[in-house]
């Protein structure tokens, strides 16, 4: 499979995560507006598929990193701030190991499929 070099840092969240935030959020009396909910860690896609590959484990992989370059002003971190979200609930966003996140959705979507 060919792919970018993989440098890019997204800040993927696991959708449990992300509910019981949206939970706290409707639980809570907060102020209106704009708030980010992010992961607070980045992981590059390089990693990220390279630590799927460990969980698959298949027979033969083959990954080009680098065969397709970034396309033009591609997004090389993306990654929200949750403090102003955080001070409003008066808590730290809680977030499960991603790694363990990252093993629950490789096995739904093998069993899925």
């Amino acid at each position: 499979m060919d792919m970018t070099p993989g440098d890019q840092k997204y800040a993927y969240m696991y959708v449990g995560d992300l509910a019981k935030t949206i939970g706290k959020i409707v639980e809570t009396d907060i102020n209106s507006g704009i708030y980010n909910i992010s992961s607070s860690k980045a992981i590059s896609l390089r990693e990220l598929t390279n630590k799927i590959l460990e969980i698959i484990k298949p027979r033969e992989s083959k990954i080009n990193f680098g065969a397709i370059p970034y396309r033009v002003n591609q997004s090389m971190h993306i990654q929200g701030s949750n403090l102003k979200l955080e001070t409003e609930l008066g808590e730290k966003i809680e977030e499960l190991d991603f790694n363990d996140s990252l093993y629950k959705v490789v096995k739904f979507k093998l069993n899925k499929y």
